[in-house]
This record gives C-alpha cells, structure tokens and sequence, in this order.
C-alpha cells in the first residue's frame, strides 16, 4: 500500500531537413518499488528514432529502435527477476501515419 518509484526521462530532437527528416533520441529510467529491496526494480530504456514527413500524401514514417535494460538490484543475479531482465530484448518499431481530409457528411 506504500509502494514508491521514481523516473525522469531526457529527450531531443534534430531536424537536418526540417519539415521532412528528424532525428530523435530519448533516454529514460523507472525505478519501480523503491522502498522494496526484493520487490525494486530499475528499467532503463534508451530509444533511437528517425522521421520522415511525405508532405504530397500527408504521411509520416516513425521508426524507432529501443535499446532496454531491466534489473531487480536487491536480489542475486540467479534470481528469476534478474533472469528475466537479462531475457529483455531491444526492439525496433516501424509505423506509418496517414492523415485523411475531414469531410463532414450530409
């Protein structure tokens, strides 16, 4: 009922072709349970993205690759929580928005 955390992310963007190509970097941690030697855990995820803006269709690519971490600091590395924080793979997202005109039906 007491549970704590704590968390804070950086983040930036660079735009060498503004209106059209961004490059984007985030770095943020959770620390999960604080108050909780076998329950805290730590999560620490650092995220590369890349934009591109198709201004004729009005279509936007994301794609983002997030380099993860997760431990539990208060128990052995053999523990089942520090196993499975050492199962935690990177991954890469891909995604495609499309905006449509409103057109208001009568």
């Amino acid at each position: 009922s007491e549970n704590e955390f704590d968390g804070w992310y950086v983040e930036g963007a660079y735009f060498p072709l503004p209106n059209e190509l961004g490059i984007q970097a985030r770095y943020d941690v959770l620390n999960r349970l604080t108050n909780s030697d076998a329950g805290e855990r730590k999560f620490e995820t650092l995220t590369l993205g890349l934009q591109y803006w198709n201004h004729p269709v009005k279509g936007q690519w994301t794609v983002n690759y997030r380099i993860r971490d997760l431990e539990a600091p208060g128990l052995p590395g053999s523990h089942p929580a520090n196993k499975v924080g050492d199962s935690a793979a990177n991954e890469i997202g891909i995604q495609y928005f499309l905006l449509f005109k409103n057109v208001a039906l009568r």
